[in-house]
């Protein structure tokens, strides 16, 4: 057993352990079935579609392990993935295995293994371990969680007794409307600033507060109730199968002995040592095989506690490259089947797909080049002038039989009227004091060297709207004029109303000064705007926001009128055309 232990490393002086030499030890039945199960779940119908869409082929080229290992039982008693491979403890699969052979009251079947796998799947196809790196690993994974059980939900129609998923995240009537329709990043966000209303509430500074402390604020956020102690959260129902014990372990498994063993087991100090982590990191995996004395295994699973940088992007880019693949055959698997009058489900799963990678395929420049183009661009204009001549010439005048020479028009410097630039900055609640002056940080940086008389840049400050006076600012006076600034509001975030009276407002007070460019400083903290609910007139638009707040699914949806950058030493963003850029991740 991986308990013995044989000696001491000679190089790091540790236990050297005998290892449990494979990932499963146990009935091959069983081995054999859950790979059957796997066969159909990723196979084509008899349509010849994909049963279930894009997870079906992500699915195909995905490994997928049934474990009994110790080291990994105890990091995980139910499901997890680690981005490349789905691991299913095998306990956990019996016991779903066993639900999915019943029938309800009306015939219908227990569909929660397929629910679990494809919510597994999920997490690799939307690239979570490289979205949600920002926040802790308990943090991620209710993120994640959320958005994923959401589109499970709005996409297959799959049946479950209401007392197996009542826990799980994203179940409630209310969540659907509450975070439907927002992506990952936004979900964050609301989370977090829902979890520090919570700490404020209870009268706990957010900065001083302890993981446990935090852990259990946002317990209450997601499930409207407190968590049972400070050591224990709800965490656990995150909706992989993973909530009380009649709902994780199959009651006549020896891991539902204890309470130890009840899969209600995410401990709300943001420790490592959970006992159900479902995402779980290839260097934290490779770690517990070698301390568990099976470096052979990580070796043969392909993974490492020591990538480089360099390794770990390449992996990134590596999986990005088989997503584009998958979502080719995808897009290519449903026009096929819309050509035969047939609905294949998750189009909306496949569109923030290729949303994201065509984000992630552009060209790129440095960040804070788009601001330059949008306010000196215009100066770098030219017209031609016959009067003139120019230094280059086309053939000597003497062979033609002319006396004079012949010249091309000469480019001259052409300077228009450049109008006004609005500076909107989120005084929003969910804009912190912090984001606020880098914010401002970055206006007064963008401000040096304008020196054109005849460019106006206003500040304006908006949370649900345009509020207070507009400030007519240069490098000189931002940051006092920022101080004078009333940061009205502190309230919810409307990006759409904010752009709409902002330019109302300039426009009533400068109306010499046509609007030739929007700068939004935002957290992003609200759905992106349509273009149809924006004025006509609408000049070019960069939203400019923190690197934790960036958003690919709200860049994809602004793409065609607005730039989405963020401020971030050496970040790059990216031309769309020659006022329009859009950010690279």
């Amino acid at each position: 057993m991986s308990d013995i232990v044989l000696g001491k490393d000679i190089k790091t002086g540790k236990d050297v352990k005998m290892g449990y030499g494979t990932l499963y030890k146990g009935e091959p039945e069983l081995k054999t079935l859950f790979y059957r199960f796997i066969d159909w779940y990723t196979s084509y119908d008899r349509k010849s579609l994909p049963r279930h869409g894009i997870f079906s082929i992500v699915g195909r080229r995905t490994n997928f392990y049934i474990y009994d290992h110790p080291a990994i039982t105890n990091m995980c008693r139910t499901a997890f993935t680690n981005g490349d491979a789905v691991f299913f403890q095998k306990d956990f699969f019996a016991s779903l295995l066993e639900k999915r052979q019943t029938r309800g009251p009306n015939g219908e079947q227990n569909n929660l293994l397929e629910f679990i796998l494809t919510h597994e799947l999920a997490h690799i196809l939307k690239m979570h371990f490289s979205r949600l790196k920002n926040y802790t690993p308990e943090e991620s994974n209710l993120i994640g969680d959320m958005n994923i059980n959401l589109e499970i939900r709005r996409t297959f129609k799959w049946q479950y007794p209401q007392e197996q998923v009542i826990d799980f995240v994203g179940f409630r009537d209310i969540d659907m409307d509450l975070y439907g329709h927002l992506s990952e990043e936004s979900i964050g966000r609301l989370f977090m600033l829902k979890r520090n209303e919570i700490l404020i509430r209870d009268g706990i500074d957010e900065n001083t507060a302890s993981p446990s402390q935090k852990m259990n604020a946002l317990t209450e956020v997601i499930w409207g109730k407190r968590a049972q102690d400070n050591d224990k959260s709800q965490s656990s129902s995150s909706g992989n199968g993973d909530t009380t014990q009649e709902q994780s372990i199959d009651s006549n498994s020896d891991a539902n002995n204890s309470d130890e063993n009840n899969g209600d087991e995410h401990k709300g100090d943001g420790s490592q040592n959970n006992s159900d982590e479902h995402m779980i990191s290839n260097e934290d995996l490779a770690n517990a095989l070698i301390e568990a004395g099976d470096k052979d295994l990580a070796d043969q699973l392909g993974i490492s506690p020591d990538l480089t940088d360099e390794e770990k992007a390449k992996a990134i880019q590596v999986a990005k490259d088989k997503l584009t693949n998958d979502l080719a055959e995808a897009q290519n698997d449903r026009k096929r089947a819309e050509n035969k009058g047939i609905a294949i489900p998750g189009k909306h799963i496949e569109d923030a797909l290729d949303d994201s990678l065509k984000v992630d395929r552009q060209a790129k420049i440095k960040w804070n080049l788009a601001v330059q183009e949008m306010i000196y661009g215009n100066g770098m204009e030219s017209i031609e002038n016959d009067g003139l001549m120019d230094d280059i010439f086309f053939i000597d005048p003497t062979d033609m039989g002319l006396g004079d020479n012949v010249y091309i028009p000469a480019q001259i410097p052409f300077e228009e009227n450049k109008g006004s630039y609005i500076f909107i900055l989120d005084t929003s609640a969910s804009m912190t004091m912090d984001d606020l002056e880098e914010s401002t940080a970055e206006i007064q940086g963008m401000l040096e060297g304008i020196e054109n008389d005849e460019t106006k840049i206003f500040l304006v400050s908006s949370d649900t709207v345009s509020r207070g006076d507009v400030l007519e600012i240069n490098a000189g006076n931002v940051v006092e004029k920022f101080e004078e600034l009333k940061l009205y509001g502190r309230g919810g975030t409307d990006l759409t109303a904010g752009i709409v009276s902002a330019m109302e407002l300039v426009q009533k007070d400068f109306p010499d000064y046509p609007i030739s460019g929007i700068v939004f400083g935002t957290d992003l903290g609200d759905t992106a705007p349509s273009r149809e609910d924006l004025p006509d007139d609408l000049p070019p638009v960069i939203f400019i926001t923190s690197p934790d707040s960036y958003n690919t699914h709200f860049h994809a949806a602004v793409k065609d009128f607005a730039t989405v950058v963020t401020i971030e030493d050496g970040s790059e963003a990216n031309f769309d055309n020659d006022m329009s850029m859009s950010m690279s991740i």
